[in-house]
């Protein structure tokens, strides 16, 4: 199961969520959110080693009860999944303070390279693009990681 981790852990992890720190910015139907790398011990006990991560901020704009069902719902659907192309959830954190947006980030390994988005798509900067070959394998990945999530 998915640790669980104070908001003040994530930030001193992030640098503070600092623009340094930031390795991407996803967009979905809920709306934007950036993703931070960073470093922290995961597992408990004797399991619980360093590890470099990868946290996600979900997107702005929910009521407390849409952010726990948003979290909730990520949490089960990847609790226990093992596949190639799925990251596991190592972590999440959630806070909800009166007078404020509530706030909540989940942790996952990071993985070096940068975002799938980035390779598929024209980046700046990046002057490799991969051929049909490639693009083809990768849409086949997806499909067998959204096939084992059913």
């Amino acid at each position: 199961m998915a640790q669980y981790f104070r908001l003040e852990v994530l930030s001193v992890a992030t640098g503070g969520f600092s623009e340094d720190a930031r390795i991407a910015r996803c967009s979905d139907r809920e709306g934007n959110s950036n993703v931070y790398r960073g470093g922290l011990r995961v597992g408990h006990g004797d399991a619980s080693r360093y590890a470099d991560v990868a946290v996600r901020e979900l997107s702005c704009g929910h009521s407390n009860s849409q952010y726990a069902v948003q979290i909730l719902a990520e949490l089960d659907a990847l609790d226990g999944v093992r596949h190639a192309n799925i990251l596991e959830i190592l972590g999440y954190a959630y806070q909800s303070q009166p007078g404020t947006q509530p706030r909540a980030f989940l942790v996952y390994p990071f993985v070096p390279g940068g975002t799938l988005t980035g390779w598929l798509c024209a980046v700046e900067g990046v002057d490799e693009r991969p051929n049909a070959e490639w693009r083809l394998r990768v849409a086949l990945g997806v499909a067998s990681a959204l096939t084992a999530l059913h």
